[in-house]
């Protein structure tokens, strides 16, 4: 049975996360091209009329976004969005994690699920989390190396809002932003940091893992 056939709740999400064998394979396939020509794709999670998940609306961007298409048969239902991440061409450019209009528009848009896929450069997470900022624990004070091909997903539970306020999410996004930089943070370690701190405000689980892999829980409300 699918886990996207009825609603979530926190307690009972799984500690490991695979959409099955088709829908990852298309989400390889869509990898591979922006590894290719770093180009953003884009699809929509939607299931059929049996309850099986496939990845549908399948659209193309640019090396900076690329834009969903949410619209779904009469027989099909809508569950989230899948998009990748190009390798970042110059150092200040992000790319490992979710922005502030993925994680908002996850939210808004009523995505059961978020899937994020993306190329990586080098990042080292160093405990202890600073004593400031909880950090959402900051992976429980592990060391993660980042590596190549690397997956998130975010996953919509019964503590998650149905929306919120544009102008503060993106005015907290960036307030935690700016102080895990002020601690002495690289850009994509604070973005991490972040996403996992508004998860925890705002009721998603999170979870990580490799290209053509299961995932493996990181957070769950």
């Amino acid at each position: 049975m699918c886990l996207f056939r009825e609603n979530l709740i926190s307690s009972r999400l799984p500690k490991t996360l695979y959409l099955g064998e088709n829908v990852h394979r298309q989400m390889d396939n869509l990898w591979d091209k922006t590894a290719s020509d770093r180009r953003e794709r884009a699809g929509t999670f939607a299931l059929d009329m049996d309850g099986n998940l496939q990845l549908v609306n399948i659209e193309i961007g640019s090396a900076t976004g690329v834009n969903t298409n949410l619209d779904v048969s009469e027989d099909e239902t809508f569950v989230g969005t899948f998009h990748t991440h190009p390798r970042p061409l110059f150092p200040e450019q992000i790319s490992r994690g979710f922005s502030n209009s993925d994680m908002l528009t996850a939210i808004n848009d009523g995505e059961k699920l978020s899937f994020l896929l993306f190329s990586s450069v080098f990042l080292l997470i160093q405990p202890p989390c600073p004593p400031l900022i909880r950090g959402t624990f900051l992976f429980k004070r592990k060391v993660w190396l980042q590596t190549e091909d690397d997956v998130f997903a975010l996953v919509r539970t019964e503590k998650t809002p149905l929306s919120i306020s544009r102008r503060n999410f993106y005015r907290e996004f960036n307030i935690l932003m700016n102080q895990y930089e002020q601690f002495g943070f690289l850009r994509e370690e604070a973005l991490i940091c972040t996403n996992l701190d508004l998860c925890e405000k705002y009721g998603l689980a999170f979870y990580r893992g490799k290209a053509k892999n299961k995932l493996e829980v990181v957070y769950k409300p």
